[in-house]
């Protein structure tokens, strides 16, 4: 049996804004036409079209839902501040200092090419990794009202967040979202971290310490 519905979903599962970072994006949401999913800021999200199979296990009838909701893009967390007016800010100081000190050829004379080059491969992926982590979407569940038929005995609900949930997907309190694969809040990137941004919070961690070994070696004339 297909059910063609083409509903709307728009419904993620959140709780009350609890976090003291929220008058600044309560200041520029609007300014900036951002919208706000629990603490997060949505820069820019677009709709996808999800298809659903549930099947009766009582009679074998299998149920097709086709539904659309906001996919989100690009999602900033409670604490952007401190992304964009530390973390960057940190990282660009220091990467300038030793770009100055260091890399910059000074009377024609310059580091050898592997050093340079080294260089800023590792410091862009550093900004990338940042960016990737601090502005995506880190796993935010949609809010479900029974589990997925094929998840039906693993998934479990939370009277906290009224919705089914995944092992692993916990309610934050800072984002007030519940997250998949919930890990912990990182300040620094600004955001939760979660199923959908670990790996690049995980390049953007490994990568700050080795930018700033070399950045030391640079600047101290060891390298």
């Amino acid at each position: 049996d297909d059910d063609d519905d083409d509903d709307d979903q728009t419904d993620i599962a959140v709780h009350p804004d609890t976090t003291g970072c929220l008058c600044c994006s309560a200041m520029l949401c609007p300014y900036f036409g951002a919208g706000r999913v629990g603490n997060m800021v949505v820069l820019r999200s677009t709709m996808e079209k999800v298809e659903e199979v549930d099947e009766d296990l009582e009679t074998g009838e299998v149920h097709v839902r086709r539904y659309t909701r906001p996919k989100l893009l690009c999602v900033l967390g409670p604490y952007w501040p401190m992304l964009l007016f530390v973390t960057y800010p940190l990282i660009l100081v220091v990467s300038g200092w030793a770009y100055y000190v260091a890399i910059r050829p000074e009377n024609g004379v310059s580091k050898p090419f592997p050093i340079v080059f080294g260089w800023t491969v590792l410091t862009a992926g550093l900004i990338v990794a940042l960016a990737l982590t601090g502005c995506r979407d880190p796993g935010i569940l949609y809010k479900h009202d029974k589990p997925p038929a094929q998840h039906e005995n693993s998934w479990r609900w939370s009277d906290h967040t009224q919705t089914y949930r995944p092992r692993g997907a916990h309610f934050d309190a800072d984002t007030a979202v519940v997250v998949e694969e919930f890990d912990h809040t990182c300040p620094w990137t600004g955001t939760a971290i979660g199923k959908k941004n670990m790996p690049s919070f995980q390049a953007f961690v490994c990568l700050v310490f080795i930018c700033l070994i070399m950045n030391i070696f640079l600047i101290t004339g060891a390298l």
